[in-house]
């Protein structure tokens, strides 16, 4: 059953000889309804579940009650506020959530899950979301918290003695054998990189070829589908192909093309 309550209770004041004094609380077992009437600023306590609302407006006959719950998630009814500017209307609230206005002027909060920011949208509602990395870049969301961080490390070196070796994308080899070939990998992607370090005696041969079906490019010229680039043998101390320490560094130009980007030695057809 609803409850009314018509008048505002009054007191005899030391200053004025009747003194308005607030409405009296309404203590129910239950919680208020929107047929539930009263003067406004009434409070209505639940005193089973010791929850406790305030009534703020009557709208078109609707009694709109607000909760005033430190741990209560939502509120009964949304509520209308009319002013010079545009009406807006605030509805159910969210705990630890953030306030926006939507496109049709509605305040509400949104809940935001770690790392997530309110992103706007033209015309549209803001909402939630994570931020999206990028090539070579990590996000680690936590509570509060948004790590962003160069997710790449550079080349990944590896020494080797063999004469045979077969290259990887992205890593580079110091090499320290009497004859090495080096083979590209296959089928690479755009912008990967391979290069080689010599690190064996003076006048070591080294020798790049390309995946089968590849290509090596190198001063304007390109391998052959069956031999690549080796490095030219020159006198001892001449030539700093044949000096401990040349370098040769190679970049993907496609999915089955490879140039040298770098090189401190010489190098020919093979």
């Amino acid at each position: 059953m609803s409850v009314n309550i018509p008048q505002i209770p009054i007191a005899y004041g030391l200053y004025n000889a009747l003194q308005s004094i607030g409405p009296l609380p309404i203590i129910a077992t239950r919680n208020p309804a929107t047929s539930d009437k009263a003067v406004l600023g009434t409070v209505w306590v639940n005193k089973s579940s010791q929850a406790a609302w305030v009534l703020v407006a009557v709208v078109s006959n609707a009694a709109q009650w607000l909760s005033i719950n430190s741990s209560s998630a939502t509120t009964t009814a949304s509520l209308t506020i009319t002013g010079a500017a545009p009406n807006f209307t605030i509805n159910s609230m969210t705990n630890a959530g953030v306030l926006v206005n939507n496109s049709s002027g509605q305040i509400s909060s949104l809940d935001l899950d770690d790392g997530e920011i309110i992103i706007g949208a033209t015309g549209g509602n803001p909402a939630a979301a994570t931020l999206t990395a990028g090539a070579g870049i990590s996000i680690t969301n936590g509570t509060n918290s948004i790590t962003i961080a160069a997710s790449g490390t550079g080349l990944t070196w590896s020494s080797t003695a063999s004469n045979a070796v077969s290259a990887t994308v992205n890593n580079g080899y110091r090499l320290t054998g009497t004859a090495p070939i080096v083979t590209l990998p296959a089928s690479p992607t755009l912008g990967q990189v391979v290069s080689i370090a010599q690190d064996s005696a003076a006048g070591t041969v080294i020798t790049l070829n390309a995946g089968t079906g590849d290509v090596i490019y190198y001063n304007g010229v390109a391998s052959t589908a069956s031999a690549g680039f080796k490095s030219t043998s020159l006198t001892t101390g001449t030539g700093p192909i044949d000096q401990v320490g040349c370098f040769m560094e190679v970049i993907a130009l496609s999915t089955s093309a490879w140039t040298v980007s770098a090189s401190n030695g010489e190098f020919i057809a093979s």
